[in-house]
């Protein structure tokens, strides 16, 4: 089952998909000898359904994995293509991808000529001036959504005058769940990504949402209130 909200500026979007359980693990060892946790769990179907697919965590603490899309298998590579280009928009691949207390994430960003085409005309380019305004919009879903594993989304639009990093990390249930994922930039830039945060909730309650993202000298947060039913 999939809702959809759209905001001015930023959009928010949530899909639930009710199951008893909210994902199973089983443990890999790799070619290298490295432990990592294959996580199956039921996500929006770009077909209006649901189904089941994998991904491929390096453990970091009993709540905490990082996501890593060159270890994921072709399958889950080709569902996060179907998934990000259902709302227009490419994998988010670079940076630095983690979750936390939730069952799975995703990251999407503008499709490559539309990321071109926008650097060319913004102005911030590499050694822009330092009086270039800092700014990032960010915003969280509200809205009622039946019992299981709730797709929260967020949408970060961000410029920044200075070279550093942009934090994106979308997060329900007073941070019980979230997904964050990190960007370092090498001069000036102007992005705008989304990230994805699976988050289970069991039993009919009213649960917080909150969006937050950073660059160098300013960040951006905002907060909803979801109905679980």
């Amino acid at each position: 089952m999939k809702s959809l909200a759209y905001f001015l500026i930023a959009t928010s979007f949530v899909a639930a998909a009710s199951e008893e359980q909210p994902y199973s693990d089983r443990i890999e060892v790799d070619s290298s000898g490295n432990t990592i946790v294959v996580r199956t769990s039921s996500v929006p179907d770009p077909n209006g359904g649901t189904r089941k697919v994998e991904q491929r965590l390096d453990q970091v603490d009993e709540k905490t994995y990082v996501y890593d899309p060159s270890i994921q298998t072709e399958a889950t590579t080709k569902y996060h293509e179907e998934f990000c280009a259902e709302h227009g928009l490419e994998p988010s691949l670079d940076g630095e991808s983690v979750i936390s207390g939730a069952v799975s994430g995703w990251g999407c960003q503008r499709p490559r000529a539309q990321r071109e085409s926008h650097d060319e005309t913004s102005g911030l380019q590499s050694g822009a001036s330092e009086k270039s305004t800092d700014y990032v919009f960010a915003i969280a879903p509200s809205g009622s959504f039946p019992v299981g594993n709730l797709l929260v989304h967020g949408r970060a639009r961000a410029t920044s005058s200075v070279a550093g990093p942009l934090s994106a990390t979308a997060s329900a249930d007073n941070g019980r769940c979230s997904f964050s994922q990190t960007w370092n930039y090498g001069g000036a830039f102007n992005d705008d990504r989304q990230v994805w945060v699976n988050c289970y909730v069991g039993q009919p309650r009213f649960i917080n949402s909150r969006m937050e993202a950073c660059v160098p000298r300013q960040c951006g947060h905002a907060t909803g209130t979801i109905s679980i039913r």
